[in-house]
């Protein structure tokens, strides 16, 4: 693995040289270059047939690995990782038959970024600005393609974006509820024992569960609930019909015994006041949706390849292949 990396790293080095004064440099090629035979990087046309000279002088040439050691002393060893990684990418992608069109779709990329920022050739007359886009779009999506497939078959990933997608289970509902809470019931009686205020918020919630019971609309209930979100949406009539609507309901909120009651629901049924921490709720399940995993598995995995991989998972597909390849860097 070092001796790849090395040679590498010599590829590289020799695609960042300037001509010095006096020098007979081949000319780059107008362009984002050809791709490195590692497949990793794409590189100046120039420095594919490279003869261990970067430049020539009148006294004599500048030899490769003298530059290789100048720019050594001044980039360090982050360079020699991110080329080792750009490698890794390459191989793991070729290994695994993944995004087997990257170069030519980085090199389309880097034109359309290129001439998207309003630059023209003349500005980049080496293609040092097109090679640098095409590099960097290169390393996105193959890094994208291989944290993807890992996702996408990674059981915790489906099973999150399932909960999420489909309700928790995949049991997705509508919940609506009347809220009495312990606090407003506090301010309401002034000076009053907690027990006297649990009494009387309980007894409150079981009066508007009656009148649900026998038919009072929901609307007329509503105004009555001291949640604070709900008597806004009232005033709007626009939005009236969304009042007491627990939107995203994921059976967290408000807790486990809340859960177990809308869990529990017929759809349309009303349930008892449930007791939380907040206070007294009347709640009704307005729809439930039940959709099993096995159904819905390959839109997730779609879902989950899809999606761009953050710079954590980006930190962690590059450890892991440090890992898996035994890499040493000198």
């Amino acid at each position: 693995m070092v001796s790849r990396a090395t040679g590498l790293v010599t590829t590289v080095l020799l695609s960042c040289v300037v001509a010095t004064s006096g020098g007979d440099v081949p000319q780059e090629r107008l362009g984002v270059g050809p791709l490195d035979t590692s497949g990793a990087f794409f590189h100046p046309a120039w420095g594919k047939g490279a003869d261990g000279a970067v430049a020539q002088t009148r006294d004599g040439p500048v030899a490769a690995q003298t530059y290789m050691r100048y720019l050594a002393a001044r980039l360090g060893r982050r360079h020699v990782e991110d080329l080792v990684f750009d490698d890794l990418l390459a191989r793991e992608c070729k290994e695994r038959k993944l995004v087997r069109n990257a170069p030519l779709l980085a090199r389309s990329f880097a034109t359309q970024r290129f001439h998207g920022a309003g630059r023209d050739v003349a500005s980049d007359p080496d293609g040092s600005i097109r090679r640098k886009f095409a590099n960097e779009e290169l390393r996105r999506m193959r890094t994208h393609a291989i944290v993807g497939a890992d996702r996408a078959l990674d059981p915790a990933s489906i099973e999150e974006l399932f909960n999420r997608r489909h309700g928790v289970g995949g049991q997705k509902v509508e919940v609506r509820q009347v809220l009495v809470s312990l606090g407003a019931t506090r301010r309401r009686l002034g000076d009053a024992t907690d027990a006297a205020v649990d009494v009387a918020a309980r007894s409150r919630a079981e009066g508007l569960r009656r009148r649900l019971a026998r038919g009072d609309e929901w609307t007329d209930v509503l105004a009555e609930s001291d949640d604070r979100s709900t008597r806004t949406l009232l005033r709007d009539p626009a939005r009236r019909d969304r009042a007491g609507f627990l939107d995203g309901y994921n059976y967290r909120r408000y807790g486990l015994r809340f859960a177990t009651v809308v869990r529990g629901l017929d759809v349309g049924a009303v349930s008892d006041p449930v007791k939380t921490d907040t206070g007294y709720h009347v709640v009704r399940v307005v729809s439930r949706k039940i959709t099993r995993l096995k159904d819905a598995l390959g839109a997730l995995r779609e879902e989950l390849r899809a999606r761009p991989a953050s710079l954590a998972e980006t930190s962690r597909l590059k450890k892991k292949l440090f890992e898996k390849y035994e890499v040493k860097i000198s």
